[in-house]
């Protein structure tokens, strides 16, 4: 992907997420950690939960999943390598790393975003 289309993916994921700001998103309460990420990995937004839970208080959007998760768990772009069909959720347990370098076993449940019809990057939500 060249730095064009990938300058108008990431504006559209934006765009996504200021249009949702003041909803609940979708899958989490709250209390829950939930992170939107990018389609290289990087992390985009983070709720309370997801700073509290990982221990990043303020640079958590300095992140990429690579710094949370195991690699096992991710494809060589630091996305999950599942399937990003629309509308598709997807579960699995995992191990976070945290600011202290505790690891905790998590589930992670995701889906892709997809925004005017482009895929623009994934949203995550992660219980203990």
């Amino acid at each position: 992907m060249g730095k064009l289309d990938n300058d108008r993916i990431n504006n559209l994921l934006k765009l996504y997420i200021d249009s949702n700001k003041d909803k609940d998103f979708y899958l989490s309460r709250k209390r829950d950690a939930c992170l939107i990420c990018n389609l290289l990995g990087q992390i985009v937004y983070a709720n309370h939960g997801s700073k509290e839970l990982t221990g990043y208080k303020d640079d958590l959007l300095s992140k990429g999943l690579r710094d949370l998760f195991i690699d096992t768990e991710l494809d060589e772009n630091q996305a999950f390598f599942k399937d990003r069909a629309p509308e598709t959720l997807n579960y699995f347990r995992s191990k976070l790393i945290s600011q202290s370098g505790r690891t905790i076993e998590v589930n992670v449940a995701y889906f892709p975003i997809y925004f005017m019809d482009e895929y623009v990057g994934t949203y995550i939500t992660i219980k203990e």
